[in-house]
């Protein structure tokens, strides 16, 4: 056992470590939580701890009886199968940028025996046993190599990492040892690239080998005890509860080609993708079945994450924010192009202050020689920032109308009708149809260019040129890029160069970002001060003061006053920030700590809150 505190691996049955002499804690086998030494029973399971080991279990495994019961036709004791002949060097398979934030991790070491909630991919070939008995050991050795590139590729796409490679599964964590704010939808989406992977490998495989290969994937959000980052890059870890096997479980029982998650990631995806609702399934070890979810695909209009289910408050504190946007859409109407950049730490309200923006301009209406407003809305993704080009991908993308499921064939007819309607000569809408083509990665020919091209650069720049400035000539045009912080160089250089478009267009660039220091987005904010002066607003959003804090939680409880020890509390833990604010209401409510009654009789109802 591995003393926590110099993490030298003792004797089984130890009570001291032999090379510090602390005292090694007694670990449950059945949750995994620490125990006094003399507990007979688990103080938070009730199991029996007699014979039970010391010290924190081996970096790498999984209690043997905490494994849970899989289906028969798929692999049982998964989590206990020996991995020592399927090592890969996983380096192949890596983008050089994670490779090198791994290292850096590596060499600092300093998750090793850290707690982390993490999201947990698990991952594995449904019946792999019986298939690979069809095949010579060489045959499905060579099938396991083109599969694992498909299963690990996405994993690392978004910046996951492999815990476990066994002969036909892995086992990936997203939040270890990198983490980022939107690892439960990176894992998602990781899994249903693998699933459409896989669905792409299984024709070519059943042609050359006669087999119907396919896989299952399941996700858990939970509790990891992490260790060191291996030689191989791998990610060692300690399973805390039943964390990594509930992931297990979800994937065991999940209908092939399909990805399946717990009830704790659906609630943190909701927004995000289309589900269906499968019910409960039974699991070893809890007492009442857990609620799944088979996720469907991205949403292609995906929801705020803000906001408490039920309750809903007017923005608070933000009275000049608005008057200047309102002013600067004036400004357009007129005539004036504009560049706003609005900045503020996450959760501060920039989102909220778009969506107002969003109705105020949209409510705009047309006249005799104008159609209605126009907006137009992309972002940059965490998990894209080495994507050339990509919020300009998803603008077009949306603007077309394009659908992951069209054909290139389809795609290309969107492309085609959107710039007919240009008003320029035949020979130059074909040419920027044909660009728009290679930019979205379905031209037709046989000599496609390259998205970093010098050339490539040039016309993709000139076509989006002629495109912002045609949709602002048929009407007033508001273009937000949001989330500019995440932004590829490539990108920034764009929307650099289509800044020249407020000195004779009716367009607003509405550009949002954090301010993080390393980040690209400053260029814009700097070019766009100094090019552009005369049509140049920089917007700061700052912290709520501890009045409008207090205001927002008042209009959330739809005017019910909290107690005045839990209202200041809520106020000091939120510092102003208006998400933070519904994240801690949303908590208490979740908790049951809130509990909504309504009370009196009809036309003399009214809402209380009880605190518990």
């Amino acid at each position: 056992m591995i003393c926590p505190v110099c993490q030298t691996e003792n004797p089984k049955g130890a009570r001291f470590c032999m090379n510090c002499g602390s005292s090694l804690p007694l670990i449950c086998g059945n949750c995994g939580n620490e125990n006094p030494n003399e507990a007979r029973f688990c103080i938070y399971c009730g199991k029996p701890l007699v014979g039970q080991s010391v010290g924190l279990p081996q970096t790498g495994s999984i209690q043997k009886n905490a494994e849970i019961t899989a289906d028969d036709d798929a692999n049982v004791e998964v989590l206990d199968r020996n991995d020592h002949s399927s090592v890969r060097d996983l380096t192949s398979y890596m983008p050089g940028e994670l490779t090198n934030k791994l290292q850096r991790a590596r060499e600092t070491q300093t998750m090793k025996g850290d707690r982390r909630v993490v999201t947990i991919l698990f991952c594995d070939v449904k019946s792999s046993t019986l298939l690979a008995g069809q095949l010579d050991p060489e045959e499905w050795a060579e099938i396991m190599n083109r599969v694992f590139e498909r299963l690990i590729a996405p994993v690392y796409k978004y910046e996951g990492t492999v815990a476990r490679l066994m002969g036909d599964a892995i086992l990936a964590f997203f939040g270890a040892p990198i983490a980022h704010e939107d690892d439960p939808q990176r894992a998602v989406l990781a899994g249903l690239e693998i699933v459409t992977n896989l669905h792409q490998l299984g024709p070519e495989i059943q042609k050359q080998y006669g087999i119907d290969i396919n896989i299952r994937v399941g996700i858990n959000t939970g509790l990891v005890v992490v260790g060191d980052i291996g030689s191989d890059l791998r990610m060692e870890y300690t399973a805390m509860g039943d964390a990594v096997n509930l992931a297990a479980r979800m994937e065991q029982t999940a209908k092939p080609g399909t990805v399946q998650i717990s009830e704790e990631v659906y609630r943190l995806v909701a927004p995000l993708f289309d589900f269906e609702d499968l019910g409960g399934i039974e699991v070893r070890g809890k007492a009442q079945p857990v609620h799944v979810y088979r996720v469907i695909q991205p949403k292609s209009i995906q929801a705020r994450w803000r906001g408490i289910e039920g309750l809903k408050a007017p923005m608070v504190g933000r009275e000049e924010e608005i008057q200047n946007l309102m002013m600067a859409m004036v400004e357009v109407r007129l005539g004036k192009g504009q560049i706003i950049c609005m900045s503020g730490e996450a959760g501060i309200g920039k989102s909220r202050l778009i969506d107002e923006a969003r109705k105020e301009w949209l409510s705009g209406a047309p006249t005799l020689k104008r159609r209605s407003p126009t907006w137009m809305q992309t972002r940059s993704l965490s998990f894209s920032t080495n994507r050339p080009y990509g919020m300009f991908q998803l603008l077009i993308r949306e603007i077309c109308g394009v659908s992951d499921t069209e054909t290139a064939e389809k795609i290309r007819e969107k492309i085609r009708h959107e710039c007919s309607a240009i008003n320029i000569p035949d020979g130059n809408c074909q040419r920027i149809s044909k660009t728009i083509e290679v930019f979205l990665g379905v031209d037709s020919s046989e000599n496609a260019q390259s998205l970093e091209g010098e050339s490539f650069k040039r016309e993709l720049f000139d076509a989006m040129l002629i495109l912002c400035r045609h949709w602002a000539s048929q009407s007033p045009l508001v273009m937000v890029f949001d989330d500019l912080h995440w932004a590829d160089p490539a990108s920034v250089g764009l929307l650099i160069h289509l800044f020249q478009l407020v000195e004779d267009s009716q367009i607003l660039f509405l550009c949002a970002f954090r301010p993080e220091r390393d980040s690209l987005v400053w260029q814009i904010s700097t070019t766009a001060e100094r090019d552009y002066p005369h049509r140049y607003q920089k917007m700061v959003i700052r912290a709520l003061s501890d009045g409008d804090s207090e205001t927002l939680v008042k209009r959330l409880l739809e005017n019910y006053e909290l107690p005045n020890k839990l209202r200041k509390r809520i106020l000091e833990k939120t510092e102003g920030n208006p998400f933070f604010v519904e994240e801690v209401i949303r908590s208490l409510i979740q908790s049951e700590l809130l509990e909504r009654q309504i009370i009196g009789g009809d036309g003399n109802q009214q809402v209380v809150w009880n605190v518990k």
